[in-house]
């Protein structure tokens, strides 16, 4: 504590120079570095000046009759003022003796001076307060029991005691100009300061941080409408079509209002009117935007994933059709996901509305004026129990996150890329959950310096929104732009080519040629029993005619009696085979697979190789 902004002052009874000397703790460099321009307070026991004593001495004078005086050693510090102790009894007593010879009865001497007599020490007493004199000690006047000495101030100046001023008590009078006192220095050439002004200040996003994330969540937010027009565009495409393009239209909606949000997280002071109204109505807005382009980004993707899982998963043979929902029936949950949001957030703006909450930060000494003291401040987003609704939504989409990824993860093994978006949910899923945390643990630890706590968390919202887009769509865009029209994504994930309005597989080989066999072979057991199911039908048809044409009154047996039909039991068909069976079956005229249409009549065969 030492310098340019600290002033010391000491009081010493007796100056010497013991900043000079080394110790244990300190060297001498170290004292006078720390004592540097310390102010010392002091008795001065000298007449000031060239004066001379009330006695005729002066300093010069005094300190040779004590040499003359065979005094050996250093003269005590407190000779003048013992000398000047006895020119004060004298005086006091001069001064009573006057007094008591001008009174006409009772009169007093110094002779009868006696210890016990109150009166005699009441004078004395009355006499010592009116004594004002030049001693070698300086002016003497008493005030009481006490001398009021005059007071000297020295100042050290490169490690030199230097006097600076004289303070007489008598008149209080503070006197820098004597004659041979010197300038006071500080080290900063200025006077510390002894009082500070306090100013508040708000401190802002950096305008250059601020413009750079709206620019990038412009540049974003082009990308969007560049994939929503592809998406429009191209959505009877087969690649596209099984992709849900209403669905991927709601999650490009989401991925906009998230952008639109982070463009509002960098709002403050700086570049708002200063309105607690306004400010608070942004706050609000912030969420709202931000729980909704979750639920329209990552609720459609949930949607899609729902739809293959239901189909895909939830049968008992691999496929289900009577389970398949509409596009429809998924927009309404994700309605019903952006309604929960309005209310929950609605709830809260409505019970425990968000305001302006200034966070006071550490003092700044300001660089310019050391007298200024700043007292920064920051903006928060803030309500009563703001942790505890926040901590609401916090769990409401986690919750969602993990119904998605339990989705995601069951309908891994289905293998048609247009359709099945799991593993890039889970890229997307993965990558949100470790921003999120990364911004909720950051923003928290670093909410005092708001340009880098805004820029950290602009930018992971910029990364993970930017990344699930790409994830979902630019497959797409080279199904589209690379593969062309003719490419589809089921034919393709069965292993199977189109040459020339035929199906081949890809690659031959001793596994395919055998799986190839095994769903003839299931297509003609299914023949078989759709051709057994006709015979039955025809014959119980023929029995009950003979039945109805024979006469009662005969009694040959009746040799068309009708049987009862025993069919062959159906053997159960799982996995992709029975897939292929109820899906391919109309599209594939001299294929390479073969083929049945249940819908044809039983006695039409429609194999084709």
């Amino acid at each position: 504590m030492y310098g340019a902004e600290y002033a010391w002052i000491l009081q010493d009874t007796h100056i010497s120079s013991w900043w000079l000397s080394q110790t244990d703790e300190c060297s001498s460099k170290a004292l006078l570095t720390a004592v540097e321009n310390l102010i010392i307070v002091s008795s001065y026991n000298s007449i000031v000046g060239m004066g001379t004593a009330l006695s005729g001495l002066t300093n010069d004078i005094f300190l040779q009759k004590l040499r003359d005086m065979n005094v050996t050693g250093a003269v005590s510090q407190f000779a003048p003022q013992t000398y000047d102790a006895v020119w004060a009894m004298a005086l006091a007593l001069r001064g009573a003796e006057k007094t008591w010879s001008q009174t006409r009865t009772n009169r007093i001497h110094l002779a009868d001076y006696d210890y016990t007599r109150y009166d005699i020490a009441k004078e004395l007493l009355h006499q010592f307060d009116l004594l004002t004199f030049n001693g070698i000690s300086g002016p003497v006047s008493f005030e009481g029991a006490d001398r009021i000495g005059t007071t000297s101030f020295h100042q050290i100046q490169r490690g030199q005691l230097q006097m600076i001023a004289f303070y007489y008590p008598k008149n209080a009078t503070l006197d820098f100009g004597c004659w041979y006192c010197v300038p006071v220095v500080w080290a900063s050439e200025q006077v510390p300061i002894a009082k500070r002004i306090l100013k508040l200040r708000v401190d802002t996003i950096d305008p250059l941080a601020f413009y750079t994330v709206v620019i990038l969540s412009t540049v974003g937010i082009g990308i969007s409408v560049f994939f929503l027009g592809l998406n429009l565009r191209f959505r009877k495409l087969k690649a596209i079509k099984l992709s849900s393009p209403k669905l991927s239209t709601m999650t490009v909606c989401g991925c906009i209002l998230v952008y639109t949000a982070t463009i509002l997280l960098g709002l403050d002071h700086s570049t708002l009117p200063w309105s607690s109204v306004t400010f608070s109505t942004i706050c609000m807005a912030r969420i709202y935007f931000l729980s909704a382009g979750f639920s329209l980004a990552f609720g459609s993707m949930f949607a899609k994933t729902f739809r293959v899982y239901r189909i895909f998963t939830q049968s008992a043979g691999g496929l289900c059709r009577d389970k398949i929902l509409r596009d429809t029936q998924l927009i309404s949950v994700i309605g019903a996901l952006l309604l929960v949001d309005a209310s929950v957030v609605s709830f809260w703006m409505a019970a425990d509305p968000m305001e302006r909450h200034l966070h006071n930060l550490s003092l700044e000494i300001s660089a310019t004026d050391r007298s200024v003291v700043f007292l920064p401040q920051v903006e928060l987003c803030r309500s009563r129990h703001y942790e505890s609704w926040l901590g609401t939504l916090y769990a409401y989409k986690g919750l969602l996150l993990i119904v998605g990824v339990y989705m995601a993860w069951q309908t891994r093994n289905v293998k048609i890329s247009a359709l099945n978006d799991s593993q890039y949910i889970g890229i997307s899923v993965y990558s949100v959950v470790i921003t999120s945390a990364s911004v909720v643990v950051l923003a928290n630890l670093l909410y005092e310096k708001v340009t880098l706590a805004f820029v950290i968390t602009a930018g992971f919202v910029l990364i993970s929104t930017t990344a699930t887009l790409c994830l979902l769509f630019l497959p797409k865009i080279k199904d589209i732009f690379v593969k062309g029209e003719v490419y589809d994504p089921i034919i393709h994930s069965m292993g199977l080519k189109l040459e020339f309005n035929t199906r081949r597989f890809v690659v031959d080989d001793r596994r395919e040629l055998q799986f190839r066999v095994e769903v003839q072979n299931r297509v003609y057991r299914k023949e078989i029993e759709l051709l057994d199911a006709e015979i039955c039908r025809l014959e119980r048809l023929l029995g009950e005619q003979r039945s109805l044409q024979s006469s009662p009154r005969s009694s040959e047996p009746n040799l068309y009696e009708t049987r009862p039909c025993i069919l062959p039991r159906a053997h159960g068909s799982t996995g992709l085979p029975m897939l292929l069976l109820s899906v391919l079956p109309p599209i594939i005229p001299r294929a390479s697979w073969p083929s049945v249409d249940p819908i044809v009549s039983p006695m039409k065969r429609n194999i084709a190789f």
